[in-house]
């Protein structure tokens, strides 16, 4: 919950509560302009990386993080003598190659050496978060970028020199702190959200790891009051498939590999389609399941829809469908037992081709009793949408930052 006032700005999230009075920058008369020369110096200063000075990379997602092999070249150095630049604790970087899209910020690691492409300064006086954020608003990038010049293999270059003729207004040290204070509060429960999301999907991975039988017919991770062996039945026993076609008003769906069939206009708006042939697509009803030309990477698409599909695709439902729940068969479908399964009918199919249902239908397939589907699929379906939750409150909040963000500033 946000509470916006004319002076000052309240945020409410969870447990947590941040009241900030702030004087937002409605007008410049308390703000100071100033060139960025007069408040950063140049660090360029080069040495050979050592334990103090570890070598790491500079990227605009993490900062300064260890080299990854991504970002790791040392088996290109052929002088074990070649000296890097230097950086500490706060300073400000930026990769000119890179600046569009948001390689600039604060090392917040410490010492270390990086690459002598990138531009290093120290923050004289100033808070350097609050630097750091009003380099990054869109109306000072844009400035920054202008400044961006061609230069060999393709690279681009802004000299430091012009670098640091770019104007900025930025407040006095008290109205700074108090900025400062809450960003950074946001920050740590921006940050906390996005470790419980993460402990959330290491549980759900660890779930669908075990909560389903290999071929021994035994699942490592059960229900108390469960204990005998999985059914074991052929795909073609348990699956058929179905054509039904001629209902062109009922809305188009697409199939993906991790939300399964979504309502194509929704998600993606430029997909274009002939509405000529809808005739011709295949309905797929609510519980139902679809067989695409990525299923042998992700599995099965199941549908919370009722709508049409592509021609190509394959239809199918269970022959019983009062013996099933279709909620379990979702998480079976997309776990890695049964990717690992469709190996055996996906040798050699490439990008662009589908698994042939009569294929699938050969498998043994195992799987438990209506009960114990109905107990395995309330757990992952909860935890589904307990992650669901997350991600959308995260999202919220990463929303009120860029809007505090672009309202704290000049």
């Amino acid at each position: 919950m946000v509470f916006l006032q004319r002076k000052g700005v309240w945020v409410k999230i969870g447990s947590f509560r941040i009241g900030l009075l702030l004087t937002l920058p409605k007008r410049k008369n308390n703000w100071i302009q100033c060139e960025l020369g007069e408040i950063l110096d140049i660090r360029n200063e080069k040495i050979i990386p050592d334990s103090d000075y570890p070598l790491m990379s500079f990227t605009s997602s993490g900062g300064i993080e260890e080299k990854g092999d991504r970002y790791d070249r040392s088996f290109l150095v052929k002088n074990s003598n070649k000296k890097y630049k230097v950086t500490k604790f706060n300073d400000l970087i930026y990769s000119s190659n890179n600046l569009d899209v948001g390689a600039i910020g604060l090392n917040k690691f410490g010492n270390a050496c990086i690459s002598i492409v990138y531009e290093i300064f120290s923050i004289i006086d100033d808070n350097p978060d609050v630097v750091s954020y009003i380099l990054q608003t869109p109306r000072i990038l844009h400035k920054i970028i202008s400044y961006r010049q061609g230069a060999l293999y393709g690279q681009y270059k802004i000299h430091s020199t012009d670098f640091l003729k770019v104007k900025i207004f930025i407040p006095k040290m008290v109205e700074q702190e108090t900025i400062s204070e809450l960003i950074n509060n946001l920050d740590f429960i921006i940050t906390l959200e996005q470790e419980k999301i993460e402990k959330l999907e290491l549980l759900k991975k660890y779930l669908l790891q075990h909560m389903f039988a290999d071929e021994s017919g035994y699942p490592n991770l059960r229900f108390r009051g469960y204990t005998g062996p999985w059914f074991k039945n052929k795909g073609k026993n348990i699956f058929k498939k179905i054509t039904e076609k001629k209902q062109a008003h009922l809305p188009v769906l697409s199939a993906t590999q991790d939300k399964g069939m979504v309502l194509r206009d929704e998600f993606n708006e430029r997909l274009q389609y002939d509405r000529k042939n809808l005739s011709n697509y295949k309905v797929v009803r609510p519980g139902q399941f679809v067989v695409h030309l990525r299923s042998f990477q992700g599995g099965f698409a199941h549908s919370n829809y009722l709508g049409i599909t592509s021609p190509a695709y394959t239809i199918f439902d269970f022959i019983n469908t009062n013996e099933h729940n279709d909620i379990y068969w979702k998480f079976y479908f997309a776990n890695d037992h049964f990717i690992l399964l469709l190996e055996k009918v996906t040798y050699g199919i490439r990008d662009g081709r589908t698994i042939n249902f009569s294929d699938f239908c050969t498998l043994n397939i195992n799987f438990p009793s209506l009960s114990e589907q109905n107990k395995i699929a309330k757990l992952l379906f909860s935890l589904d949408s307990l992650i669901n939750l997350r991600i959308t409150k995260l999202e919220n909040l990463t929303s009120l930052k860029q809007k505090l963000l672009s309202s704290l500033f000049i």
